[in-house]
């Protein structure tokens, strides 16, 4: 029976009594030494049971051995030209913890499927298919409407009133207006309107010809 379970960020893969090195854990949650994880991705038994992502009512029971210090990392940083180095020097902290026991409920193991059913694929057809049939059904419920010519009823004629006495008469011709119409004034007057001076008038032709005369000789 085995385990993997996320603790710090990192996924392990678990069996009891294994002994792990992890990222320094939460001390509030730390009693007696003992620590009940809760994020199982996947717990393996007789079956397969796979998380969403946790699995629900599992968990996994540790001790804490010890709290210590990794290895020291040396970091060194160096700018070519700029006269610039630095070192540095870290240690980490991690728990050194045990696995005592992996426990999955009984009605996880009973209700719990071995693996997630993935859902049928339903083809384009089907799927065209059903909608066509619901209308049709649809279209066959609604009552068929009577025609237009049985839904109207024929238009009885209408009695004469007794004041025409049954005759109607013709209706009058309307009368159209004449237009009338408006004489332009001749383009001679319109000029002189405009200039605002009267035509010079032509002197007669027997005055010309008096003062062209010339005297007569002695």
């Amino acid at each position: 029976m085995f385990a993997i379970i996320e603790c710090g960020g990192k996924q392990y893969k678990v069996q009891e009594g294994d002994t792990l090195e992890v990222e320094l854990l939460d001390t509030t949650e730390i009693k007696n030494n003992k620590l009940s994880l809760d994020k199982i991705l996947m717990v393996s038994d007789q079956a397969l049971h796979l998380g969403h992502p946790f699995v629900d009512n599992a968990r996994v029971d540790v001790e804490i051995l010890e709290e210590f210090l990794a290895p020291e990392v040396i970091v060194f940083k160096k700018k070519s030209k700029k006269q610039y180095k630095k070192t540095r020097h870290h240690r980490q902290k991690l728990h050194r913890i045990k696995i005592a026991k992996i426990a999955l409920d009984a009605e996880q193991k009973k209700g719990e499927k071995t693996a997630p059913s993935t859902p049928k694929k339903t083809t384009r057809k089907a799927q065209a298919a059903k909608p066509a049939g619901g209308k049709s059904q649809a279209r066959s419920k609604k009552p068929a409407s009577p025609p237009k010519s049985q839904s109207k009823s024929p238009s009885s004629p209408k009695p004469p009133s007794p004041k025409t006495g049954g005759t109607q008469k013709p209706a009058a011709k309307k009368t159209t207006a004449k237009k009338t119409t408006v004489k332009k004034p001749a383009a001679g007057k319109t000029a002189a309107s405009k200039s605002g001076r009267s035509p010079a008038r032509k002197p007669a032709a027997g005055k010309k010809a008096a003062k062209t005369k010339k005297p007569q000789e002695k």
